[in-house]
């Protein structure tokens, strides 16, 4: 069985990286799942028609798979706040 599965991110203009479809910027999952929350009560922090369950625990997959690119996206977006 082979599969693949899309991560529902996005990258905006100004550089920030969103859950596509809407304004919620990685970092507030990133966050979230760093202080042991689980997607499902993710999901419930931020409920929209536009992503699921399944897509929060795609993008921690991502980020848990490509931890380096993001330490250093975020690591930016702290400097830059």
């Amino acid at each position: 069985l082979e599969t693949t599965q899309s991560v529902p991110l996005t990258c905006f203009k100004d550089g920030t990286i969103r859950v596509k479809g809407t304004g919620l910027p990685v970092d507030r999952i990133i966050y979230l799942h760093s202080q042991g929350e689980i997607p499902e009560s993710i999901f419930d922090c931020f409920p929209s028609d536009a992503y699921t369950v399944a897509d929060i625990y795609a993008i921690i997959a991502y980020y848990l798979s490509n931890k380096e690119m993001f330490d250093k996206y975020l690591a930016k977006r702290e400097k830059e706040a």
